[in-house]
C-alpha cells in the first residue's frame, strides 16, 4: 500500500500543483540625458541618483540618452533625440513608469509621440550653480571684394546676469575686445567693423572670456567669408632659384588677375589650402621640402574637394622628387613611372648583427624598424620588378631568391631575419656580387647597416669592390644609421662614384629611416630623366630636357603635348579635371639657352597657356555667394561672369541646391563642415567657406522652461526631485504563483523508503 501511495504521490508532483501566487517585480525606467548641453552637471545628476529610495518589489533599469538611447556607460552624442524614448515603451522588461532626467534642450512634441503622458515622469536636472555664457550666432556677409569694411555681427547670452569680456580674433591676432553686460536668459549683440585685405578665405572668430563659465565649449564660434581680388599662387620652388631666369614664374607673375608667392615648402594645413587658389610645385623634392610622402594627404584631398595643383620639373619632381607612390601621384594626369621601364633588379640587405636588437623609443627593435623599410621598398617596385631580402653579419644569411614584390616568399623572408653575430659588410658585399649576373645592368644592391665593420678589411679591398660594381653595372645604396665619415664607405664612394652612393641618417634613432630611405628610392628614378633631344608634334623647337612619366589612360586625363624619340612617346604637357583641377609639366622652367629657345617658341606657350587657363579656370574665383534664410536653409546667389547655370546644382552636402529663379537657388537646411563644395553636373563652380558655430545643444545649457511647462499642459508629471513620487505599475503583468510541485514528490519520496524499510523487515 505505500509503495502505491508513493506512485500515486510521483503522478501528482507531475502535475505540477500550485499553491497561492505572488506578483511580479515592478521595473522601471530611470533614463539621464547625457547629451552636451548637460555635460557641465554630471556630478550632481550622479548624487540624485544615488539618493532614490525605491519601496519593496521595485526596482529600476538605468538608461542613457543622447542622439541614441543606449544603457549606462555606452558611448554619448551631443544632441539630444526624445523620439529614441519609444524603445523604452516597447521593452516588455519595464512595467513600470518611465523616470526622465533632462534639461528640457529637446522638441517635446518627439517625447509625445515616444511615450505615453501618463506614465512619464520629467525630473528636472538639478539647477547649475556657475554661470554659462555662449555665443549663439556669430555672422558675416559670404563675399567683400579685397579692401572692403565689412561688418562682423555676433549674438550672445547668459544664464545669469554678467559682465561679460569678449574678443574678436583673425588667427592669432586680436582685432577687436570689450565687455558686454548681459541679463539672464536675455541675447545681446556684439558688432565689429573690420577691413579686409587679401584674396581667399578670411575666418574670423568671436570669443568669450567669462570667469568661471561652466561650459567652454560654447564660447567660441567662427565666421568666413571669400575675398574677392586676385587669385592666390603657392609657387613651391627649391632654394636658391634666381626668379629672372624660371619662365613659368615670369608668365604667372605678368598675369595681373595673380598673387604669386614663393616658398620652399608645400602648404599643407587647412588655413593655407583655404586662401590658395592654385598650388604651383616646380621641381621641389619632397626630401628639400622637409616632408614625408604620407604628409602630401592632405593637399591631394584638397584637390579631389576643388583645388588647382600644377606639378613640373625633371630632377625634382614627380618620381625623381620623391612623389611616387604618394597620395599626389593619383591625382596628376600621368602616372610617375615610365611603362617603358626596364624592371628592376633589387637586393634588399639588411643588417641582422646584434646591435639590431637594440630597443626604440615606443618599444619596437631596430630590427623591426629594418624589416618596415623593407616592406617600404617592396611598396615601391613595380609589378614587373622583383626583390630579393636576406640579412648579413659576418655573410649573407639566408638564400637569395628573386621575387614578385607582391610574392608571400619576401614577406617570409623578412619574419625569419633574426639578430646575432657581428658586422662584416666587406665579406657580404663580394658575396652578394657573386650571386648577382655579370652583366649587372637595372639590377641594384639596397644595403641598410649601422655600419660599425668589424672585419679587417682595408681600403684596397673596398676599392676593388668598387671596381666590381663598375664592371658588372650595379647600383649599390648603403643607408648608414649609425656615424658618418667611416673609411669603408668613403672608399666605394671614391671608387666608385657613379656606382656607390651613401646615404646618412644623422640622428641614429632610426626614427626618420622611412624618410631616409625614400630619399635613396626616388635617387635611383632619377635615371628616367633625358637629356637628349626630343621631337615634341606641333612645336617647331627640340625639347633638350624630359622626365619620362607614363599617360594616365583615363577620361578624366588629357594630353596636350607629346615628346618623342624615334618610336618612343612620353607625356609632356597634361591635364585632368576631379574634383578640382591638376596639370603637369614634364620638363623644366629653366636651364640653358637650348631650353630657353624651347620656352619661346609661340606653339608651346600657346599649349601651356590653355593648361595654365583650364588651371585657373577652376581657382578659387567668386561665382556664387551662400546666404542663411531668416526661415531656416540658405540661399546660392551668383555673382559670376556670364550666363548662370540653368538648372539644379549639385554640392557635396547630400542634398542638391535647388533652382529657384535664373541665379538663385535653395538649400533646404544650412550646411555643416568647414566648406561647402558646388557643382554644375560634374563641373566645380566653386568652394565655399562655411562658419563653425556653436552646436544647437550647446547654446544653451540651462533648463528650458517653455519645454517643462508645456509638458505639464500635457499632463506630463514634472518633479524637481523624488520624495513625492508614488512608483506604480503601468503595464499588466501576469501574477507569479508559487509551485509546490516538490511537496508531494518529496512525499513519494518518504513513502517509497518506507515501504523499502518495511519490506526488508
Amino acid at each position: 500500500m505505500l509503495f502505491a501511495l508513493g506512485a500515486a504521490a510521483f503522478f501528482l508532483a507531475g502535475g505540477r500543483p500550485l499553491l497561492g501566487s505572488r506578483p511580479a517585480q515592478v521595473m522601471h525606467a530611470l533614463v539621464i540625458d547625457v547629451s552636451g548641453s548637460m555635460r557641465s552637471r554630471p556630478t550632481d545628476i550622479e548624487a540624485l541618483v544615488r539618493d532614490i529610495d525605491l519601496p519593496d518589489g521595485h526596482g529600476f533599469i538605468r538608461f542613457e540618452l543622447s542622439d541614441a538611447l543606449r544603457q549606462a556607460g555606452g558611448p554619448r552624442g551631443d544632441g539630444t533625440d526624445y523620439s529614441r524614448m519609444g524603445e523604452i515603451a516597447a521593452d516588455p522588461r519595464i512595467t513600470g513608469e518611465v523616470v526622465l532626467l533632462t534639461d528640457g534642450r529637446g522638441e517635446i512634441d518627439k517625447l509625445y509621440g515616444a511615450v505615453n503622458p501618463r506614465r512619464l515622469i520629467l525630473l528636472r536636472a538639478p539647477a547649475p550653480t556657475a554661470p554659462d555664457a555662449s555665443v549663439l550666432s556669430f555672422q558675416s556677409p559670404g563675399f567683400a571684394p579685397e579692401g572692403a569694411l565689412v561688418m562682423l555681427h555676433g549674438v550672445v547670452r547668459c544664464d545669469k546676469d554678467a559682465e561679460v569680456p569678449w574678443r574678436v580674433l583673425q588667427g592669432a591676432q586680436e582685432l577687436a575686445s570689450g565687455v558686454v553686460s548681459l541679463r539672464a536668459e536675455l541675447p545681446a549683440s556684439i558688432s565689429h567693423s573690420q577691413l579686409v585685405t587679401g584674396t581667399g578665405v578670411a575666418r574670423f572668430r568671436l570669443v568669450l572670456d567669462l570667469e568661471n563659465d561652466r561650459e567652454p565649449a560654447n564660447d567660441e564660434a567662427t565666421t568666413a567669408l571669400q575675398v574677392g581680388g586676385r587669385v592666390r599662387v603657392e609657387y613651391c620652388v627649391e632654394p636658391g632659384l634666381t626668379p629672372e631666369l624660371d619662365g613659368l614664374l615670369q608668365l604667372l607673375r605678368s598675369d595681373s588677375r595673380l598673387d604669386v608667392r614663393v616658398r620652399n615648402d608645400l602648404p599643407l594645413t587647412g588655413p593655407e589650402l583655404e586662401q590658395t587658389g592654385v598650388v604651383v610645385i616646380n621641381n621641389l623634392p619632397l626630401r628639400t621640402a622637409g616632408m614625408a610622402r604620407e604628409q602630401t594627404t592632405r593637399l591631394a584631398d584638397w584637390v579631389h574637394s576643388g583645388g588647382c595643383l600644377f606639378m613640373l620639373g625633371t630632377d625634382g619632381a614627380f618620381g625623381p622628387g620623391g612623389y611616387r607612390g604618394s597620395p599626389l601621384e593619383n591625382v596628376m594626369p600621368v602616372r610617375f613611372r615610365p611603362d617603358d621601364s626596364s624592371p628592376r633588379r633589387t637586393l634588399l640587405l639588411l643588417d641582422v648583427s646584434d646591435s639590431m636588437n637594440q630597443t626604440l623609443s615606443g618599444g619596437v627593435t631596430r630590427l623591426a624598424r629594418l624589416q618596415e623599410a623593407a616592406v617600404r621598398v617592396l611598396e615601391s617596385l613595380g609589378p614587373d620588378d622583383f626583390a630579393a631580402v636576406v640579412g648579413f653579419r659576418e655573410g649573407i644569411r639566408g638564400e637569395v631568391r628573386f621575387l614578385h614584390p607582391e610574392d608571400p616568399g619576401l614577406a617570409q623572408a623578412m619574419a625569419l631575419l633574426r639578430a646575432q653575430g657581428s658586422t662584416h659588410i666587406g665579406t657580404s658585399l663580394n658575396q652578394a656580387l657573386e650571386l648577382l649576373p655579370a652583366n649587372g645592368q637595372n639590377t641594384r644592391i639596397l644595403m641598410i647597416t649601422d655600419g660599425e665593420n668589424v672585419e679587417a678589411a682595408g681600403e684596397s679591398d673596398f676599392a676593388a669592390i668598387a671596381e666590381r660594381l663598375a664592371q658588372q653595372s650595379v647600383r649599390l645604396d648603403i643607408v648608414l644609421t649609425g656615424s658618418t665619415g667611416q673609411a669603408w664607405s668613403l672608399s666605394l664612394t671614391r671608387g666608385a662614384p657613379t656606382q656607390a652612393r651613401i646615404w646618412n641618417l644623422q640622428s641614429g634613432d632610426f626614427e626618420d629611416l622611412i624618410e631616409l630611405l625614400d630619399q635613396a628610392l626616388a635617387d635611383a628614378d632619377r635615371d628616367w630623366v633625358l637629356n637628349d633631344e626630343l621631337a615634341v608634334p606641333g612645336v617647331a623647337t627640340l625639347l633638350p630636357r624630359l622626365v619620362r612619366t607614363a599617360p594616365r589612360l583615363e577620361s578624366s586625363a588629357n594630353m596636350l603635348l607629346r615628346a618623342e624619340r624615334g618610336p618612343d612617346s612620353w607625356p609632356l604637357l597634361a591635364t585632368r579635371r576631379l574634383g578640382g583641377r591638376t596639370a603637369c609639366l614634364c620638363t623644366d622652367s629653366w636651364g640653358d639657352a637650348t631650353l630657353s629657345s624651347f620656352w619661346q617658341d609661340a606653339s608651346f606657350r600657346a599649349k601651356l597657356s590653355e593648361a595654365l587657363e583650364f588651371v585657373l579656370g577652376g581657382a578659387g574665383r567668386v561665382k556664387l555667394v551662400l546666404n542663411p534664410l531668416p526661415e531656416g536653409g540658405a540661399e546660392l546667389v551668383w555673382t559670376g561672369h556670364g550666363d548662370p547655370p540653368a538648372e539644379d546644382l549639385r554640392t557635396d552636402a547630400g542634398a542638391p541646391a535647388l533652382l529657384h529663379s535664373p541665379g538663385r537657388w535653395f538649400l533646404a537646411s544650412w550646411p555643416t563642415g568647414e566648406q561647402l563644395s558646388v557643382f554644375d553636373n560634374q563641373r566645380l563652380l566653386q568652394r565655399l567657406p562655411l562658419p563653425l558655430p556653436v552646436p544647437a545643444e550647446l547654446r544653451a545649457t540651462g533648463d528650458d522652461e517653455v519645454f517643462f511647462a508645456v509638458a505639464e499642459e500635457g499632463g506630463i508629471r514634472v518633479l524637481q526631485s523624488l520624495n513625492a513620487w508614488k512608483p506604480a505599475r503601468t503595464t499588466e503583468s501576469a501574477e507569479r504563483p508559487t509551485d509546490i510541485s516538490w511537496a508531494p514528490a518529496l512525499l513519494a519520496m518518504l513513502l517509497l523508503l518506507a515501504g523499502f524499510a518495511l519490506r526488508k523487515r
